[in-house]
Order: C-alpha cells, then structure tokens, then sequence
C-alpha cells in the first residue's frame, strides 16, 4: 500500500477521521505540519546528475520522511513556516522566504498525486475566473460586477431589482493589530442597495463583488471527491438569520442529502478538470423556480461537519481517492530507509 503524506496542523479532526479510513485500508500515513520547518526539523535535497533525486524531512521528533517514497499528498490545513523569534525583523522576512522557497519546492515537485496541488489550489482561489469558467462549463451564475469605479458600482446596483449582495473576493476574514485593532471575524455575504450608500467614492479604496441577490429555496452544499459528488441542501431559509449567508447559522441548520440535476453534475465535473481539482466544496443555490445557480468553489473547504448528514462516506472516499491514484509503493517502513546524510541523525 502506499505511503500517504497528509499536511495539516496537529488539531485537524478532519484529517484524524481521514487517517483513521486510511490505516483501515493498510495505507502507511505520515503527518506533517509545515509549521514545523526550521524551527523543529530539518530538510535534505539532493539533486544531481549521477544518481536519483534524494529528500528528506529530518524530523526533531517522530518519524523522518523519506518524500521520495510518498505516493499521494493530501493538502489539508498546514500552518505557516516559522522561524527563530529572535532573528531581526528584516531577517525574518529573509528566512521564511527561503524556506517557503525550499520547503515549498521540494513537495511541489513530488512525482505523486495531490489533493489538491498547490498550484491548482491557487489558481482555483480566483472568484473573478471561477464565475468565467462556470459559464463555460455550462452553469448558471448571478450578475455580477467586480469593481472599483463608483459610477459602475452606482448603476449596477440601481438595476438590480430584487437587491444585490457584496461579498469578498478573497479570504474573508479580517485581522486586527496592535496599531489597529479591530474586532475578528469572517465577513459575511451582505446585502447592499444603491439608497443604503450615501458616498459610491468609498468604492475607489479597493475591488467590491457585487452580485444580484437570488431568491432561494435552500443552500446548496456540494463535495466533490474525485468523480463523486455529495451535494446536500442547506435549508437556510427557515432561519432567519441564515437567509443570506448560511453560515451564520452554520451547522444547526436542517440539512438533507439531494440530487443533482445531471447537467449540472456534468458542469460541475467539467469545471473541477478545468481547475484540476480532485477535491472542492461548491456553494450554489437552488432557486424557488428550481433553477441551480452556481456561487463559488473553496478548492480547500471544510466539511468534517456533513457526515453528521452524509455518514462516513465522505471520509473513505478522501481515503479511497488517495490510495487509488498513488503514484508508487514504499518501501519497508514509513520512516528514511535509506542512511541519512553524513553527519545527520534522525
């Protein structure tokens, strides 16, 4: 079986039930926090023209990782790099790029399967391509305008009849700091009329999404996992609250296993080829006139809490998926098999 590289922090109790599915399966499975590197281990690359390419992750505790071993790589929830707390600002800054740089290079250039790559994730982040993309593959979109200019901003939401939302087009949570403090949270999909803004110069400060604001019968939220699709219905409008972005209400909402029309499965499955994506949670919408209307993909999204609705299969086909698209078998043990550079010790 293969050796399977989960990347994700130690408190992922996702990635603990994916474990669990992956060693019931036989697969050997290393855990690695990217947050780790340097402070608490140590890498090896060895690239030359006379012999194979050789990498390591020297780990200060657990097992070391021989990565040419790995078979797949599953891209969960890793940290950020972290480097010694004393170096000078400016050498810090120096150090986590050449880290990104190293650690970074060595795994993406892994001849194994991923879900999903960085690059691909990446690339599928961008809201502006995912709505071109959508029409391409045959979906539904809202209307929507990305802008800075007040005037387009103005007329957009004057013509929208039945209202318009404002959403973010990147991660959409908010940081404070000690010059700034602000109050943390998500921001949330919010409801916008042209009446409500008394100065549109504001929109100049940087990018708004505005979209048209759909009627809904429920929430739509789709898994995808390699070839299969878990769509499940989101019955946000028996809340209130939840009406417009369900996640306010989250997970004590009502939620059901449904089906998909198959043109839309067939554009959904085109899109995640287009992106390669082997794993995305897709948020659409099903409208009162039961037309689906897609919203956006998160090609990294949580939904550990859906199995509450869809059972443990979601889990074994993360599982499945990375066991059947392995690129190679390991060798004898989940640790460095071969010996470690002169000098180095595990």
């Amino acid at each position: 079986m293969p050796l399977v590289l989960v990347l994700t922090n130690p408190g992922d109790s996702t990635a603990d039930r994916v474990s669990v599915a992956l060693r019931d399966r036989g697969a050997k499975v290393l855990r690695f926090d990217t947050a780790e590197f340097p402070l608490d281990c140590g890498i090896v690359g060895e690239y030359r023209n006379d012999r194979e390419t050789r990498t390591w992750i020297l780990r200060n505790w657990g097992s070391c990782i021989d990565l040419e071993e790995v078979g797949s790589v599953w891209y969960r929830r890793p940290r950020q790099f972290r480097v010694n707390p004393l170096l000078k600002q400016h050498e810090q800054t120096f150090a986590l790029s050449e880290a990104a740089m190293a650690m970074g290079g060595m795994l993406r250039g892994l001849p194994c399967f991923w879900m999903n790559h960085p690059a691909a994730l990446a690339e599928a982040a961008y809201k502006p391509r995912q709505l071109r993309e959508a029409v391409n593959c045959g979906l539904r979109i809202p209307q929507t305008l990305i802008t800075n200019d007040p005037g387009h901003a103005e007329r957009f939401l004057k013509s929208m009849t039945h209202g318009a939302v404002i959403k973010a087009l990147g991660k959409a949570t908010i940081k404070g700091s000690a010059e700034d403090p602000v109050q943390p949270g998500i921001v949330m999909t919010s409801s916008v009329e042209a009446a409500d803004i008394s100065d549109f110069s504001q929109v100049r400060h940087t990018a708004c999404l505005l979209q048209e604001r759909i009627p809904k019968r429920f929430d739509l939220r789709i898994t995808a996992v390699g070839d299969t699709l878990f769509p499940v219905a989101i019955h946000s409008q028996e809340n209130p609250e939840a009406a417009l972005d369900w996640r306010r209400a989250g997970p004590w909402l009502k939620h059901e296993l449904v089906t998909l029309p198959a043109e839309v499965e067939d554009g959904l499955r085109r899109m995640l080829s287009t992106f390669n994506l082997h794993f995305a949670a897709i948020d659409m919408v099903l409208t009162p006139d039961n037309e689906h209307i897609f919203l956006e993909i998160n090609p990294n999204g949580e939904w550990e809490w859906l199995e509450r609705t869809i059972g443990p299969a979601l889990s074994s086909t993360v599982a499945d998926t990375l066991i059947k698209f392995a690129h190679k078998e390991p060798r004898v043990g989940d640790a460095v098999s071969e010996p470690l550079p002169e000098g180095e010790t595990s």
